[in-house]
This record gives structure tokens, sequence and C-alpha cells, in this order.
């Protein structure tokens, strides 16, 4: 006497644990273009000179040190996209 198997389907998920991790590597960034981003506005600001354009300077500052913090590649480092 043959017994009969039924068939279900069912979804991974509901079946393994699944956790997903996602790789960013960076790639083939322009120098020149980088360390130019901001150097039209730096300077326009340097003609001018003003506790607001010092400010600003400061500003720029900082964007430069995230750019660069974003666009270097440093092997064995992870990108966890909570910036």
């Amino acid at each position: 006497m043959l017994e009969t198997i039924e068939i279900t389907n069912v979804a991974e998920s509901e079946v393994y644990e699944i956790t997903e991790n996602k790789y960013v590597r960076k790639t083939d960034v322009d120098e020149n273009k980088k360390e130019s981003r901001l150097q039209g506005l730096k300077d326009q600001l340097a003609a001018t000179d003003t506790a607001e354009t010092e400010e600003l300077r400061s500003e720029i500052e900082a964007f430069e040190i995230r750019i660069d913090g974003l666009t270097s590649f440093q092997p064995g480092s992870e990108y966890t996209g909570e910036d």
C-alpha cells in the first residue's frame, strides 16, 4: 500500500533564518574632481572677510573632511550607512 504525500509551497523565509548584508566598495575616485568640488566657493569667500565668511569657511572645511571620508577607500573598512 502506497501513502500519498502532499506537497506545499513554502517561502524560504518561513523555513530558514535569512539575514541580508550589503557591502559597498568604492572605486575610481577622481582626486582632482574631489579636491575642486568646493574650490569655487572657497575662492569667492577669500575675497571677503566677515564673521559670516569665517563661519562658511569652517562649514566648507567640515564638508571637505566628510567628502574625503566618504570617497576614500581603506581596505578592511565597512560602511554601515548610518552617517
